[in-house]
């Protein structure tokens, strides 16, 4: 499938239901952490659970867009979570380099040394510590002293959680399954043990359920060699039709076969089917206050790193989420009630197909290192001002045949309306916190172009060789990603773009009849007006 030329979308605003609605009693927002958009549609025909019903009752946007320029996990998460760009929310980044007084140091956008995961002593825990403004859980909880916000998946469901909710859980195997901060709280609650329990007990063995007459689906025919060159954590390299099996290494702790779990789709199919658990448990959407629920799955992300996008162990990982989304839905309807929920679904970004796939170069480490090399003896030998040092390295980095685009801190600055790349770049980019993605070496690097607010990007579709696919550009292939509403006030229908994950957390907050912060980037996709119905 081409994928299209997303252009920098201003949103528009879908006509109210012509049937006033009643304020839904909760608000669940799922991520599928890079689910490109173009997958739903190409594998729509085989879903038979949960995305059938939102696609087919609720309000798809087929190709929604990651509005910014480096599209990787926490700035893609937190825009989903705040209504704002990266440049805004301040997560630019899963992490950045940045001045400590003389040192230079690599910071987590999350871990705050001021805290500890629970059951893992001595481990610096995540927080909310570098996030700024506040986001969808925040606002719900500041509507209603009673509304309660909780948030459970991966790490990257911090954004979402806000500053003060009522309980934040990621997967953690070395703390034997989901998790807490104690700036969250100091121990897990009875119904997080019990789900641990649950996960500990899933079978270590991933087989793969797709039917046969839809394994066609996965087929993108290519003049390229078939993809096999780089190997994965159970094939050791090529397309496996048969189960992966999780076999402990040599040596390996007690806690590998959790982290192999976490790595397949078992884990995320388990927690969609008990979010009733957690929605009794917690007695959310019991009362008319609103109450909110966020699940970040990871399962799709790590899936689609070691295999590709199209290949067929995402289309099973969606189909195992489909079914299990489906049995949350039905769980839903009877512990909520039809009609008195919201679900939001959208992804934090695409990714690009493997190179190969594509006739393409996949750039090597040791291309990287010997890029870096260059920079750095330019670095070492300079005499002159910083400024010009850093456009001796902007301009060494433009040489390299694999880079695409150079982005300093001043272009950045002075970018010019129709240099839409820089433009989207610039939405993700915070002076000072420069990441060094894609520019990844082992080896230390006191003169990587991070220090010196520089920051690249590949030419479009070439990766590098960290993963079989890579995300993190401003090209549509990262951007691309639905956006989908369905319940409590959301009509039926579909739209082939005009969305923006921007636009996620005001369009539920209007939904949920909450107030925002001014100033936000996104706007509410729906008209909630519910004395008329009038549509604007």
């Amino acid at each position: 499938m081409r994928l299209p030329a997303l252009a920098l979308l201003a949103g528009a605003l879908l006509p109210a239901p012509t049937q006033a609605a009643e304020q839904p009693r909760l608000i669940v927002q799922i991520t599928f952490d890079q689910l490109r958009g173009d997958l739903l549609e190409r594998y729509s025909k085989a879903f038979t659970g949960g995305f059938r019903r939102v696609l087919d009752q609720g309000y798809w946007v087929r190709h929604g867009e990651a509005a910014h320029g480096l599209t990787l996990s926490f700035p893609g998460h937190a825009t989903l979570a705040t209504g704002l760009y990266p440049s805004h929310h301040g997560l630019t980044a899963n992490e950045w380099w940045q001045r400590v007084g003389d040192q230079w140091q690599s910071v987590s956008v999350v871990r705050d040394a001021r805290y500890r995961i629970v059951g893992r002593d001595g481990e610096a825990a995540p927080s909310p510590w570098q996030m700024k403004g506040t986001s969808i859980g925040d606002w719900i909880k500041a509507a209603s002293p009673s509304a309660k916000a909780i948030a459970i998946g991966s790490d990257a469901a911090i954004p979402y959680a806000g500053r003060k909710p009522d309980g934040l859980y990621w997967f953690d195997s070395r703390a034997g399954g989901y998790t807490t901060s104690t700036y969250y709280r100091a121990d897990r609650p009875a119904w997080v043990l019990t789900l641990n329990q649950a996960m500990g007990a899933l079978p270590r063995t991933w087989d793969l359920t797709v039917p046969d007459k839809w394994r066609a689906l996965t087929d993108h025919p290519s003049r390229c060699p078939p993809f096999n060159a780089y190997a994965t954590r159970w094939t050791g390299g090529g397309r496996l039709l048969g189960p992966h099996r999780y076999e402990p290494a040599q040596g390996e702790t007690p806690d590998g076969s959790l982290a192999w779990l976490g790595s397949t789709p078992l884990i995320d199919e388990e927690l969609l089917r008990r979010v009733g658990d957690i929605v009794r448990a917690e007695r959310l959407g019991a009362d008319a206050t609103p109450d909110y629920l966020a699940l970040a799955i990871g399962a799709t992300d790590s899936v689609g790193h070691d295999f590709g996008p199209l290949s067929l162990e995402q289309l099973d990982t969606l189909l195992r989420l489909d079914r299990a989304l489906g049995a949350m839905l039905d769980d839903l309807d009877r512990e909520v009630g039809k009609g008195r929920y919201v679900v939001a679904i959208s992804a934090d970004h695409g990714v690009a197909d493997p190179p190969e796939d594509r006739c393409l170069h996949r750039v090597t480490t040791a291309e990287i290192d010997a890029l870096l090399d260059r920079v750095e003896a330019i670095a070492r030998a300079h005499q002159g001002s910083r400024d010009e040092l850093i456009g001796k390295i902007a301009a060494e980095l433009a040489r390299a045949p694999f880079v695409g685009d150079v982005y300093t801190e001043a272009r950045l600055a002075s970018a010019a309306p129709d240099d839409w790349k820089a433009e989207l770049m610039k939405r993700a980019f915070v002076a000072g916190h420069t990441t060094d993605f894609p520019l990844w070496s082992d080896k230390p690097r006191p003169f990587h172009p991070a220090r010196y607010g520089i920051v690249v990007q590949f030419k479009e579709g070439m990766t590098f060789d960290r993963a079989t696919s890579v995300h993190g550009s401003p090209y549509a292939y990262d951007r691309l990603v639905p956006v989908i509403f369905y319940g409590a006030g959301v009509p039926a229908r579909q739209a082939e773009s005009g969305a923006r994950t921007a636009d996620v957390a005001p369009t539920l907050a209007a939904l949920a009849g909450v107030a925002t912060p001014d100033r936000l980037d996104g706007h509410a996709l729906i008209d909630v007006s519910r004395d008329s119905g009038a549509s604007q």
